[in-house]
């Protein structure tokens, strides 16, 4: 894993292949000390879990996906729970054939290479757990 500064806001990273995308965001954003940013990027992955959430059910399912995918994009925030790191990423990915998969990220093992920016922002969000939602949502009013 590299990464740079990129001035005062941004902050580019390159994984390598084998390296899990969800811990080295972590291993970052705490090295940097990154409290509130935005996450772009794409790479491509080899094993790869993603969550889809059922709102009747209020319960997410897990998904796990093995082969040959290209990341066409990921985005989502990295934030404060309980004042501590906490990141919420999405992803979509996509399969030789084109066809796309996408959903809550839980972990991705890269495979060639990932790309990706972190946009830091100038000032820190928090969440908390919503009783009505069950998940832990942002606090914008603190």
């Amino acid at each position: 894993m590299q990464y740079k500064r990129l001035g005062t806001t941004h902050i580019a990273f390159r994984l390598n292949p084998g390296e899990e995308l969800v811990e080295s965001i972590e291993k970052i954003a705490r090295e940097a000390n990154i409290t509130t940013a935005m996450i772009q990027g794409l790479g491509a992955t080899n094993d790869i879990v993603l969550e889809t959430y059922r709102a009747s059910e209020k319960k997410y399912y897990h998904h796990r996906l093995t082969g040959d995918f290209e990341i066409t994009s990921i985005t989502g925030t990295i934030d404060l729970l309980n004042n501590d790191y906490y990141s919420h990423l999405h992803i979509t990915i996509a399969d030789q054939e084109g066809h796309s998969h996408g959903g809550h990220l839980t972990s991705a093992i890269i495979s060639v290479t990932a790309e990706m920016i972190l946009t830091l922002l100038p000032e820190d969000i928090h969440r908390d757990y919503d009783e009505e939602a069950e998940l832990n949502l942002w606090q914008l009013d603190e």
